[in-house]
């Protein structure tokens, strides 16, 4: 699956058609998907900060009703990015990882981190450095 041209962010002022930027045709979905929930995660972690940093002000309550928001967008991504592998839906493709403690360890910080369990954390790092290295063979062409 691919994408379609779609612009975003308008410039109101310029006319009904203005648009600074698009997706290109054509980018896979995965990819998308992908940098669309490192976004997510970036941007909720930003507000997150701030929001912290506010402590009880009136404006906390809009702000965090945008971080409740955002959350569960990026739950959506996230649960759409094994589908858009071909590897979500009632038959998920399951592999024994044969990782070494400190590999372990790693994989489990990533994931406290990103607030996601293990499995989901390693698909996800799985499914990135298939995707990278499948670039890299290929010489860039998918």
């Amino acid at each position: 699956m691919k994408t379609s041209r779609t612009a975003f962010y308008a410039i109101p002022v310029a006319g009904p058609a203005a648009h600074v930027f698009d997706v290109r045709a054509g980018t896979p979905v995965h990819v998308a998907l992908e940098l669309a929930s490192s976004m997510l995660w970036t941007a909720l972690q930003t507000l997150t900060d701030v929001g912290g940093d506010l402590g009880l002000h009136p404006e906390s309550c809009r702000l965090y009703a945008a971080i409740y928001t955002l959350e569960q967008v990026h739950g959506l991504v996230d649960a759409s990015v094994p589908a858009a592998l071909g590897c979500g839906g009632d038959n998920p493709r399951r592999m024994i990882l044969e990782l070494s403690e400190h590999e372990a360890v790693q994989l489990a910080r990533i994931a406290e981190a990103e607030g996601r369990d293990l499995s989901a954390t390693a698909t996800s790092l799985l499914a990135g450095a298939l995707r990278r290295h499948a670039v890299a063979v290929s010489g860039g062409n998918e």
